[in-house]
Parts: C-alpha cells; structure tokens; sequence
C-alpha cells in the first residue's frame, strides 16, 4: 500500500467508527472499547503487510497496524514504504533479539481520548497527546502523520469540554474527519478540527 492509500483506507475507518459512535455513544463505554473499534476497523480496511529481515535466514512479516506501538501510542499504522528503504544495517540486533521490529518507522500515529458521563478533564488532554506525537516527542523522524480523536460521549460534558478549547484554539466544525495532522473533536452529534496557530 502506498501512501495514498493509507491516508484514505485510514480516513475510511476513522469515520466509520465515528458514525457509530453517532448513532449510539453508549456502544463504548470505555476507552478502550473505541480502540478496539477503531484497531479492528484499520485492520479490515488496511490488511496489507511488511517483511522485515531478521537474524539468520528469519523474515518477519508483520501487520501494518498495531496498538501500543513505540512509545505506548494507542493505534499506529506501519510505514511500509520506509520501511522497505531501510538499510539493513538497521536491522542488526544490538543483542540476540530482534526487538527493532518494535520501533519501526509510522505512517499514522494515533492518540485517543474518551470523556464521559461526569469527566471533568479539559482540553489539555487532547494537546498533551499531539505534543507526544509531534513537537516533544522523542520519536520525531518515526511518525509520519498523527492525529488526537476526543470522543465525548454526552453534550453536558461536550459543551464546557468545547468552551475550554476554544479559548486556546479555533474550532472548526465538519462533516467527517478529512485529512491527517490534526486534533479532532467527536461529540454524539457533530465533529469538529481543533486549530491553533501557533501549532
């Protein structure tokens, strides 16, 4: 799969499991329940693999997506393009495990976030999780493109929740999550780009 196509098998999942979401926020009650869903809605849409070299004669063919990746970010997709660029000398264990299969370079990085009934945490969660993936990240140069899904699950708690965050950044309101790089905010009725200029 190349770039193209991971963006928009991506894009696809994401809003699949948001329309969900819509039609019933009580489907997950938990966070994890939505990394589930999201985690099984990219492997359906994105089920191509990478081989990656290991010691000896060993090849491992991996998924493109997997959760708790790198540095514990909820769901990623592998970037199988970079991957297949790089130098073997990459893949030299520095002891007897090939444990660099679990730093491989990402095409997606994604960070979620669930608010409900009673939460009373702010924006600033959701801006934590885009600095992890992008500005203070250590892994700078791994991630390729990242986004932050806030799912809310009752507009009592959406209402202060979107108040908060535009004092600090500009709330856009759209009918789907369109394009990668941003932080998305998905209430039971509508979805919205949280922007920052001086991001």
């Amino acid at each position: 799969m190349n770039s193209d196509s991971l963006t928009r098998h991506s894009l696809s999942a994401i809003n699949s499991v948001i329309a969900g979401f819509h039609k019933n926020p009580y489907t997950f009650l938990y966070e994890s329940d939505i990394q589930c869903a999201l985690f099984s809605s990219l492997r359906e849409q994105i089920n191509g693999h990478v081989d990656v070299p290991g010691t000896g004669n060993n090849k491992y063919t991996l998924n493109l997506v997997y959760s708790e990746y790198l540095d514990n970010i909820d769901i990623v997709c592998l970037n199988p393009e970079a991957i297949r660029k790089l130098d073997t000398s990459s893949f030299t264990p520095p002891k007897k495990y090939d444990i660099y299969i679990y730093s491989l370079p990402i095409f997606l990085g994604i960070e979620l976030k669930y608010i409900w009934m009673g939460y009373k945490k702010g924006f600033n969660i959701l801006k934590r999780d885009f600095l992890k993936l992008t500005k203070n990240s250590a892994l700078i140069g791994k991630i390729e493109n990242w986004i932050v899904l806030g799912f809310i699950q009752r507009n009592e708690e959406a209402s202060s929740f979107l108040r908060d965050a535009d004092n600090r950044w500009r709330l856009v309101l759209l009918n789907s999550v369109d394009h990668l790089n941003d932080i998305y905010i998905v209430t039971p009725n509508e979805i919205y780009a949280a922007q920052s200029e001086s991001r």
